[in-house]
C-alpha cells in the first residue's frame, strides 16, 4: 500500500511537471503557430512579388533579344559606315589638298587681276585721248572728204564756171558753207539716216552725229555752244524744208551728170577738125553750171 502511494505520488510529480512542459511547449506552439502565420503571408506575398518578377523577367528577357537583335543588326551598319567614313577621310584628304592648291591659284589670280585692272585704267586713258584725236580726224576726214568732192567732176574734158564769184564748184554745185550738209561731219542729208534735224537754237545738224552728241548726256551745239535739255533724239524736229531743198539739189545734180556725160559722149563721136562746127550744138558748161539754182523752201539763197 505504500509502495502504491510511494509510486502514486511520483507519478504525479511527474504529471505534473510533464504539464508545466507541455504548457509552456503549448505557449511556444502557439506563438511558433502565430510566426508560422506571419511568415506563411509574407511567404505568399513574396510569392506573388516573384510572380510579377518572373513576368517582368520574362517580357526584359525578350526585349533583350530584340535589342540584342538591333545591336547585331546596328554591328553591321556601324562596319559598313566605318568603312564609308574611311572613303570619307580619304577623299576629304583630297579635296583638302586640291582646296590648298586653288587656294595659292587664287591668290595669284588676285594678284593679275590687280594688275589687269592697273592696265584696264592705263587702257581706258588711252582710249579716251584716241576717242578724241578720233573726233579730230573725223573733222578732218570730212574737210578732205568736201575736197575731193570739189575734185570730182575736173575729170570731164568740158571745163565748168564755178556757180558763185570766187567759190570753186564742188558735186553738187554748192558753196563752201554749204546749208546741206552736216556742219558736223560735213555729209550731205538724206531722208534716211542723215536726217537734217534743227536746235532750238536755230542750227541744223544730221540725225547720226546728234545721236553721239546726246549720248554725253549735255546736248552742247557745236556752232554756238548754247546748251539743250533735249534727251532723245526725238524731241528734236525735222527740218522737212531743208530735206526737200537736199532732194531737188540732188535731182538736179543727177541730171547736170547725166548731161555732162551725154556731152563728153557726142564729143567723142564728132570729129576734132569740125570741133568748131559744133559749138551751136552743144550746150555749153556755162549754161549747165551757171544759172542760179532756185529752191522751193528758200533756205538755200541763189547764187548771182
Amino acid at each position: 500500500m505504500i509502495m502504491l502511494r510511494f509510486e502514486k505520488l511520483s507519478v504525479k510529480k511527474v504529471y505534473g511537471s510533464v504539464k508545466k512542459v507541455y504548457g509552456s511547449v503549448k505557449k511556444v506552439y502557439g506563438s511558433v503557430k502565430k510566426v508560422y502565420g506571419s511568415v506563411k503571408k509574407v511567404y505568399g506575398s513574396v510569392k506573388k512579388v516573384f510572380g510579377s518578377v518572373k513576368k517582368v523577367y520574362g517580357s526584359v528577357k525578350k526585349v533583350y533579344g530584340s535589342v540584342k537583335k538591333v545591336y547585331g543588326s546596328v554591328k553591321k551598319v556601324y562596319g559598313s559606315v566605318k568603312k564609308v567614313y574611311g572613303s570619307v577621310k580619304k577623299v576629304y584628304g583630297s579635296v583638302k589638298k586640291v582646296y590648298g592648291s586653288v587656294k595659292k591659284v587664287y591668290g595669284s589670280v588676285i594678284k593679275v587681276y590687280g594688275s589687269v585692272k592697273k592696265v584696264y585704267g592705263s587702257v581706258k586713258k588711252v582710249y579716251g585721248s584716241v576717242k578724241k584725236v578720233y573726233g579730230s580726224v573725223k573733222k578732218v576726214y570730212g574737210s578732205v572728204k568736201k575736197v575731193y568732192g570739189s575734185m570730182d567732176t575736173k575729170d570731164t574734158d568740158i571745163k565748168q564756171e564755178p556757180t558763185a564769184p570766187g567759190a570753186e564748184g564742188n558735186d553738187g554745185g554748192f558753196p563752201q558753207n554749204n546749208p546741206a550738209e552736216c556742219g558736223i561731219c560735213f555729209t550731205l542729208f538724206d531722208d534716211i539716216e542723215r536726217r537734217p534735224r534743227t536746235l532750238p537754237c536755230g542750227h541744223t545738224f544730221c540725225t547720226s552725229c546728234l545721236i553721239v552728241l546726246l549720248e554725253t548726256k549735255n546736248l552742247t551745239c557745236p556752232s554756238c555752244r548754247v546748251k539743250h535739255r533735249t534727251t532723245t533724239i526725238n524731241k528734236i524736229p525735222i527740218s522737212y524744208n531743208l530735206e526737200e531743198m537736199v532732194r531737188h539739189q540732188q535731182q538736179m545734180l543727177r541730171q547736170q551728170r547725166q548731161m555732162q556725160r551725154h556731152n563728153k559722149a557726142l564729143a567723142s563721136l564728132i570729129p576734132s577738125k569740125n570741133a568748131n562746127t559744133t559749138e551751136g550744138l552743144l550746150p555749153s558748161n556755162e549754161d549747165t553750171t551757171s544759172k542760179p539754182t532756185s529752191t522751193p523752201c528758200g533756205h538755200h539763197p541763189a547764187s548771182e
